[in-house]
């Protein structure tokens, strides 16, 4: 029962998330590529034999551009990140970490990985968030490396959004757990995305 930050567990939880959230089930307003189809216009799918936190991408593509290699390396992370609720209508408050906009888009993820864990309520480790973020400046150059190779979504575009992103990124590392709910969210992935606790479908078996 011991809580601690789920650091970059929680990469997979954003990657399936933003699958998740770009497809016509979940908002029937989406247009285009669905669901990893959609993810991987921006993120590869690739080992990409570097460190986690490397200045990494792969070539570029047919229309020029670099990708991260995978969505579980920091770069990966970041613009999966910057996918989920992205279209949010409140105003980015540039270096605010805490603003309404950022706890608004947190709220999409966290009931996204309650539902994973049976509905439990999610928390902050907000200690280790502020940590991690006085000491993100690797992180920081990589978002500005990538979006000046044209990485991003188009919902990203300026230095206030980017900036953003990183912060969200360091957020959801930072959503309080413990083994039990992580074991939780591992069953329901077992299964394809229905969760063993609620019988509730999370999510399709193409994003599990």
């Amino acid at each position: 029962e011991e809580f601690y930050s789920v650091q970059s567990t929680g990469k997979s939880f954003a990657y399936t998330l933003a699958m998740k959230e770009h497809t016509k089930a979940h908002n029937p307003k989406h247009e285009g590529p669905e669901g990893k189809a959609y993810v991987h216009q921006f993120v590869g799918q690739e080992p990409s034999g570097r460190a986690f936190n490397d200045f990494a991408l792969t070539r570029p593509d047919a229309n020029g551009i670099e990708h991260p290699f995978n969505p579980v390396t920091n770069a990966g992370a970041i613009v999966t990140c910057s996918m989920i609720d992205e279209h949010n209508p409140l105003p980015v408050k540039p270096g605010d970490a805490r603003s309404e906009r950022m706890e608004s888009r947190l709220s999409k993820y966290k009931g996204f990985l309650s539902e994973l864990c049976g509905g439990e309520e999610l928390d902050d480790c907000m200690d280790v968030f502020e940590s991690e973020r006085s000491e993100a400046f690797n992180n920081y150059a990589l978002a500005n490396f990538m979006r000046a190779r044209g990485t991003f979504p188009p919902s990203v575009r300026c230095h206030d959004q980017l900036r953003e992103s990183v912060d969200f990124y360091l957020r959801v590392c930072a959503t309080r757990v413990n083994t039990r709910l992580l074991a939780s969210a591992a069953a329901t992935y077992a299964t394809f995305g229905t969760c063993p606790l609620s019988g509730r479908a999370v999510m399709a078996a193409t994003e599990a």
